[in-house]
């Protein structure tokens, strides 16, 4: 038997939503009884959970890299289903792209008018403080530096 607890996602330091959404489908936590009653249900919430982190934090380093190998030909075979489906909407979305870009470019054009001067300003009020401010780090790592 095997088990997997809020606390165990916490102190791996699982996301937070991750975390809430476990504890929602599974409050007293879960525990797989075996090989295939670990299949089902992690096959169960398999659109829910994010797979690779919990590889990565929850199997030791032999296993990793055991489900890495396993896992990269799945990758290229749901790539290789996907691309022409993405091809397919890129091709479709195009002219309507375009014809969205020409309707707002006038707008565009007006936007970065009116906003450039106002950048500019910025620009100017800024870098006195931005060159401060990499002098200050710049003595800083040569204390440092010295220090080792």
């Amino acid at each position: 038997m095997k088990r997997i607890t809020t606390e165990t996602l916490q102190d791996k330091q699982a996301c937070r939503d991750q975390v809430k959404e476990f504890r929602k489908r599974f409050p007293n936590g879960v525990t797989f009884k075996d090989t295939k009653d670990a299949k089902r249900q992690c096959k169960a919430v398999a659109s829910v959970f994010d797979w690779d982190w919990a590889a990565r934090h929850l199997l030791n380093k032999p296993l990793l890299d055991e489900y890495n190998k396993a896992e990269q030909p799945l990758w290229d075979e749901y790539n290789k289903a996907e691309r022409p489906l993405y091809d397919e909407y890129e091709k479709a979305r195009q002219p309507l792209s375009a014809e969205y870009l020409k309707a707002v470019q006038p707008l565009l054009d007006e936007y970065h008018k009116a906003r450039q001067p106002l950048w500019d300003e910025y620009e100017k009020a800024r870098q006195p403080l931005w060159d401060e401010y990499e002098k200050a780090k710049a003595v800083l790592f040569a204390k440092l530096y010295m220090r080792r």
